[in-house]
């Protein structure tokens, strides 16, 4: 289902972002490279790395 409503955005040239906690060896592996390709067309790759915050949460004050 993923990969048609990707596919048909892309048809109609809307922007379409993915966010996941998934690594990209696993999203490629999870939607395909053909999809994945799409949406990099004219895309951009944002790795965010920071640490946790529900991990964190209950350590900090309030």
């Amino acid at each position: 289902m993923i990969n048609r409503i990707i596919d048909e955005r892309y048809t109609l040239e809307k922007p379409t972002g993915v966010i996941t906690n998934l690594q990209s060896d696993e999203v490629i592996t999870t939607l395909g490279l053909a999809t994945v390709d799409r949406i990099m067309e004219d895309g951009k790759w944002v790795t965010f790395n920071w640490s946790s915050f529900r991990i964190n949460k209950g350590t900090q004050p309030a």
